[in-house]
């Protein structure tokens, strides 16, 4: 829970992303579901500042998370890098989480 509120203040606060209703079945966590296949989903947000596009492609046991980001303005560069760290040891730590969370059906 408290990661949660740390990732949406971040999107929020630090990045200006304009979130989505947080309990609506086209949102993840105030990221609009742009597209929704089988075995992938995009997600978008975007702010003043930048353009962002998160791609979860599953296959198997394995999920390959992609994040592009567009800069719209001077400085937007720079704050993403200053962002990227906590993003790399983020996605990883949500993936394993909800990896734990399956249900018992899922597991092989």
């Amino acid at each position: 829970m408290l990661l949660r509120w740390f990732l949406l203040a971040g999107w929020r606060g630090v990045l200006g992303l304009r979130l989505g209703p947080l309990h609506d079945p086209a949102y993840v966590h105030g990221w609009q579901i742009s597209a929704a296949e089988t075995n992938r989903l995009t997600l978008n947000l975007d702010s003043w500042l930048i353009e962002a596009v998160n791609i979860i492609d599953v296959e198997s046991d394995q999920v390959a998370w992609t994040t592009n980001v567009v800069y719209r303005r001077r400085g937007a560069r720079l704050l993403w890098a200053f962002v990227l760290p906590i993003h790399k040891l983020t996605i990883p730590y949500v993936l394993r989480g909800a990896a734990a969370r399956r249900a018992p059906s899922d597991r092989s």
